[in-house]
């Protein structure tokens, strides 16, 4: 039955990275550099080591991006991308956005900031959630002053690379209250 279909080259994008790209992108446009948008699975070496790049998408989607985040992150990703086990305090942050939920039922998310240096010296910001309500948070807090703002306090005016991790509640697929959980400079 193969011969039957026909690869379309469709793509998708997850509803939460259309709420973060409209977050993020005037940010990123004031600046007054040309901007290129690229898909993750169309991300190559040649453009980390010639381009800053800034990610907005699933801890699950980092692709070659993982690594470079991951190693000098104090988190590591457990049983699945649904677990982050923070090496620091052992606690394992579960999301539990990936199970259903009856409609006004909170549930727990986190979001992922990340500021590094990537090959070439090329700053990479990592704006992720392990699910949805996550990504969309962590999309809102890189692109609030007043979230910035607690963001820089809690990095004690530290500059360079940087993580932060948040504890996010979702209800109907909405992200309605976050909190910052921890905030650290990043291991080259």
């Amino acid at each position: 039955r193969a011969g039957r279909y026909a690869d379309m080259n469709l793509g998708y994008l997850p509803t939460s990275s259309a709420s973060a790209l409209r977050e993020v992108l005037p940010v990123v446009m004031a600046a007054g550099k040309p901007v290129m948008l690229t898909l993750d699975s169309e991300l190559d070496p040649s453009t980390l080591k010639s381009t800053h790049v800034v990610y907005l998408g699933y801890l699950s989607g980092l692709g070659m991006l993982e690594d470079m985040v991951l190693n000098g992150s104090r988190y590591s990703l457990g049983g699945s991308y649904d677990e982050l086990i923070d090496s620091v305090t052992g606690e394992a942050h579960i999301s539990e956005a990936g199970d259903p939920h009856p409609p006004g039922v909170r549930y727990r998310d986190y979001a992922y900031i990340a500021a590094l240096q990537g090959p070439g010296g090329h700053a990479h910001l990592v704006i992720a959630g392990n699910r949805d309500v996550g990504l969309m948070h962590a999309a809102e807090a890189a692109a609030s002053a007043t979230a910035l703002a607690e963001l820089g306090d809690r990095l004690g005016g530290r500059k360079g690379m940087f993580e932060a991790l948040y504890e996010v509640y979702g209800l109907n697929g909405i992200n309605v209250q976050g909190t910052l959980l921890e905030a650290g400079p990043v291991a080259p």
